[in-house]
């Protein structure tokens, strides 16, 4: 009998890991490079996190349950910002792309997934850059 219930101990323990699934994301809020994880619950709030090299920390949750291909979550940041996240899943939805707006217009692009590479997702130009500002018409 005993021998039985760590048998079930052990099962519930085996089956407790196959429960989250952590996903490395990479990278750019406001052109800043930006790194950091995505973690899918089977049960409960799914969430990521990032850190850019400036020391800005944005957050959020998503439902890793969903079926759609595409989900919209709601981020926040250590700085008092806020804003959206698009998220396109692909590869059973441990991988994909993410493209964020803060409530201040500053733009964000990601990539999640153990293999997933920036580059390969948004070649060229840096879409999250600032744009800078046009200088003033000169007076005469």
């Amino acid at each position: 009998m005993l021998r039985l219930i760590s048998l079930g101990v052990m099962a519930i323990s085996i089956s407790a890991c196959a429960t989250e699934f952590r996903s490395p994301v990479t990278g750019r809020i406001g052109g800043a490079t930006a790194f950091g994880y995505t973690t899918a619950r089977l049960a409960g709030e799914s969430t990521f996190t990032v850190d850019t090299t400036a020391g800005l920390r944005c957050e959020g949750v998503y439902d890793a349950l969903s079926h759609a291909e595409e989900i919209v979550a709601k981020a926040t940041c250590n700085d008092g910002r806020s804003g959206e996240v698009f998220i396109k899943r692909k590869s059973a939805g441990l991988a994909g792309t993410a493209i964020g707006v803060l409530s201040d217009g500053t733009k964000a692009q990601f990539v999640f997934g153990k293999d997933a590479r920036y580059e390969d997702e948004f070649p060229g130009p840096d879409a999250t850059a600032p744009t800078p500002a046009k200088p003033a018409p000169k007076r005469r």
